[in-house]
This record gives structure tokens, C-alpha cells and sequence, in this order.
């Protein structure tokens, strides 16, 4: 049988994530000519599931109730009719939260599946070179344009963009500043990650604490929340600085009421930019830079950073995590489907 967990009703803000789904199964499909069957192994949890469950985004199809839940998985192909694809090909793309998924050689998005890099482990394929890492490793480099001696602030910093954003900045010779919910996080970002600071929102006054650790004003901000936090950052910008709007977790759960950004006239003094990224509209970079990512994960110069559960019936629960802020990097569930 095929497990698979349903979308059932639309999120409101606060609920407990496991409401929005019910756990079904269904035979799993036969495979027909010119057709492929995968197994997932590993499912990657996203911020952005939220507003795919709104319906808000451009980028992938409209998540429909009554189907499986969207989600970007590793898998192996099991069953094969498809000229390209054998069985035990590891592949990756939107198979959704369930233990089988069809292929004609597109996803359930329509995109083309990926092969996962030769080497890769499940959990670098759905972080560091997959959409995360190509998010932080493009939105960087084509939006932000680090030059060594930066300062560059990230929020969010120890998800699962937010942490390779500021690894990568490192490695470019910035100094990085990090912004996170917890002590325990901030003290990750600089003994684990080599942050040079961090700011623990919850706790501190976060345009004083900007202030302090970027006298000389910031040259990139990369922005994974939005609200408050984008508003206290682009009023600390330098000249020229730059920001990158990548991400909106603050919102995320209500879109009703977007707080407004007061810093215009700090940003046009400053010959500031702003910038909005969204990685799924640059697919012509994905390869080169999944080499460049894959190279620097095998160098040793880049963390990984995993915040692993285990088990299908775990699914809403990871993304419950998200949202609550208990991940420390990216959050993964593996399957736990025998083989």
C-alpha cells in the first residue's frame, strides 16, 4: 500500500499543523509505458508549505484538498518503463508526502526530475544542494554581490537558507552577523558555523544590537522574515548596501496584515537596493552551482546543517517544528518505507 498524507483544510495562524492533514492509503499505482515508479527516502520541510497550502505562490501548482501534501523528496527509482530511468536511479523532485509517486519523467510541478548527485547522502541532496543551497549559493552571489570585508547580516540564520547564506559569506571573506529565536541557536551560528556575531531576537533590542555589531552599517542584509526585522535592518544599511528579499516567515500565516516598511527614505539616502529572490525563477544556474556547492561540501568548507525526524507519521509534525522554531538547519523527515 501507498501511505500518503492528504491535505485537508487550509492553515490559519497558530493552529498545529497535523490539523491541516489526514493519513490514508491507496494501492500503489502500476506502471504504465514510458513511466517510472519512485520510492521516497527523504522529505524536505519548507517554510513556503504554508503559503503552498494558501495557494499564494506563483511557483508551484495550486495545492489542491484531497491530495497528497506537495514536497520536494529524494527517492529511488523501484519500477521502471522509461527509456532514461532505471530501477535503483536516485532521483529527486515534488513527489509529494507519500511513500510512491508516478513519473513520465516530469513531477508533480511539472518539472523535469533530477538525478541526485553521485555521492550525495539524501541529506545534502534535500539541503545544501537542493533548493536551499541553490537559494542561498545564486540569491548571494547574482542579488547580494559580497565583496571580502562585508558586512552581512542574515535572518533567519540558523534555518535551513539562512545558514548557508552566512557560511557562504564567510567563505567569500565577509564578516557575518547572524539573527535567531534562542541562545542556544546563536551560540551554533558562532562556535558551530563560524558567525563572527549573533543577535537572539527574542531577547534583545535587535536595531540596538545591529547597531553594535555593524558600526560601519550593513553592506548585505539577507532577509528570510520580513516585518519588524526587515524594517530594523534596512534602517542599519551602509552605503550601496544591498538587501536580499528571500524570505517572509513573519506573514507567512497571515497575509491579512502585512506590517509596512518605514525605512524608504534610509535606503534612498543610503543608495541602498532591495532586491526580491525567489531561486525557482533562476534554473538555468541550478547545475553550475550545484557543482560549486558539491565541491565545497567535499572540501570540507561548507557545514551541514540536518534537523532530521524519522518516519512517515512524522511529517506534520516537522513542519509543526519549523514554526515553532525548534529546527537548528534544515528540516528533513526520512521515510521509513522498507526496502
Amino acid at each position: 500500500m501507498n501511505r500518503q498524507w492528504l491535505f485537508r483544510q487550509h492553515p490559519a495562524a497558530g493552529i498545529c499543523y497535523q490539523r491541516c492533514f489526514e493519513q490514508a492509503r491507496v494501492p500503489v499505482p502500476d506502471v504504465g509505458p514510458g513511466q517510472f515508479l519512485v520510492a521516497n527516502r527523504c522529505f524536505s520541510i519548507e517554510p513556503a508549505m504554508v503559503p503552498w497550502m494558501l495557494s499564494v505562490t506563483d511557483y508551484m501548482v495550486p495545492q489542491l484538498v484531497g491530495a497528497p501534501m506537495l514536497s520536494w523528496a529524494t527517492a529511488e527509482v523501484v519500477a521502471s518503463r522509461h527509456p532514461d530511468f532505471a530501477k535503483g536511479d536516485r532521483v529527486s523532485g515534488t513527489f509529494g508526502w507519500q511513500d510512491y509517486c508516478l513519473s513520465n519523467g516530469l513531477d508533480i510541478n511539472g518539472d523535469i526530475v533530477a538525478r541526485v548527485p553521485a555521492g550525495a547522502s539524501d541529506e545534502a541532496a534535500m539541503s545544501a544542494l537542493w533548493i536551499s543551497g541553490l537559494t542561498a549559493f545564486i540569491g548571494l552571489y547574482e542579488v547580494g554581490k559580497p565583496v571580502p570585508g562585508d558586512t552581512v547580516l542574515v535572518s533567519g540564520a540558523a534555518g535551513s537558507v539562512g545558514n548557508l547564506v552566512g557560511q557562504l559569506a564567510k567563505l567569500a571573506g565577509c564578516k557575518v552577523v547572524g539573527i535567531a529565536g534562542s541562545d542556544e541557536k546563536c551560540q551554533w551560528l558562532q562556535q558551530t558555523l563560524g558567525f563572527d556575531a549573533s543577535v537572539n531576537y527574542k531577547t534583545q533590542d535587535v536595531p540596538a544590537a545591529i547597531a553594535a555589531h555593524c558600526p560601519d552599517g550593513v553592506d548585505i542584509y539577507w532577509d528570510n522574515v520580513g516585518g519588524d526585522m526587515l524594517n530594523a535592518a534596512t534602517g542599519a544599511l551602509a552605503t550601496g548596501g544591498r538587501v536580499v528579499l528571500c524570505g517572509f516567515i513573519s506573514i507567512y500565516e497571515d497575509f491579512s496584515n502585512i506590517p509596512s516598511l518605514h525605512n524608504w527614505l534610509a535606503i534612498a539616502g543610503n543608495r541602498g537596493s532591495m532586491t526580491g529572490f525567489n531561486v525557482t525563477f533562476h534554473k538555468d544556474k541550478y547545475a553550475a552551482a550545484t557543482t560549486r556547492l558539491k565541491r565545497l561540501l567535499d572540501e570540507g568548507q561548507l557545514h551541514l546543517a540536518i534537523d532530521a525526524l524519522n518516519g512517515f507519521d512524522q511529517l506534520p509534525e516537522a513542519l509543526n517544528r519549523i514554526y515553532q522554531g525548534k529546527n537548528i538547519g534544515k528540516q528533513l523527515v526520512h521515510n521509513d518505507l522498507q526496502r
